[in-house]
C-alpha cells in the first residue's frame, strides 16, 4: 500500500492531489479546506482559528503561517474561496496551491498558526518525534 501511494503521488505530487479532490465537487462551496494529515501539533482550535478568520473574510484565501528563526514562511492548512474551485482543479502536480496564493497574494490573509511549522516530510522528522516522545 505505502509503495502504490508513492507512486502515485510521484506521478501526481500534491497539485494533482488537490486538483483530483476539487473535481470530485459537484457543487461550488462557500470555501474549501486543503490540510495535510502530518502536521501532528496541529489543535483543533488552531484549525477553528482559521475557520472564524476565513469566515470574517470568505472572499480571501486565508493561509496558516509560521516563524522559522527570522522568516516568515506559510502553508498548509489553507482555505480557499469557493470561486477558486476551478483554479484547484487545474493545479501543476509539483508546486500544489502555492500557485495561487502567489497568484492572488494581495487577497491572502495569514493566520498565526505555529504548530502547523511541524510535519513529517522526511524520516529524520519522524526520528526526531520519536525522540522527543520518548
Amino acid at each position: 500500500m505505502r509503495a502504490e501511494f508513492t507512486r502515485i503521488m510521484q506521478q501526481k505530487g500534491m497539485g494533482g492531489s488537490i486538483a483530483c479532490g476539487a473535481r470530485q465537487l459537484s457543487y461550488v462551496p462557500d470555501g474549501i479546506l486543503v490540510s495535510v494529515c502530518d502536521q501532528y501539533l496541529l489543535e483543533k482550535s488552531e484549525l477553528e482559528r482559521l475557520v472564524s478568520s476565513w469566515g470574517e473574510a470568505p472572499d480571501r484565501i486565508h493561509v496558516a503561517s509560521w516563524k522559522e528563526g527570522a522568516a516568515d514562511v506559510s502553508g498548509p492548512p489553507v482555505i480557499f474561496p469557493g470561486r477558486l474551485r476551478g483554479e484547484l482543479k487545474g493545479l501543476d502536480r509539483r508546486r500544489g496551491a502555492r500557485q495561487i496564493i502567489d497568484r492572488y497574494i494581495e487577497r491572502v490573509v495569514f493566520v498565526p498558526l505555529e504548530s502547523a511549522a511541524h510535519d513529517l516530510d522526511r524520516p529524520s522528522d519522524l526520528e526526531h518525534l520519536e525522540k522527543s516522545a520518548g
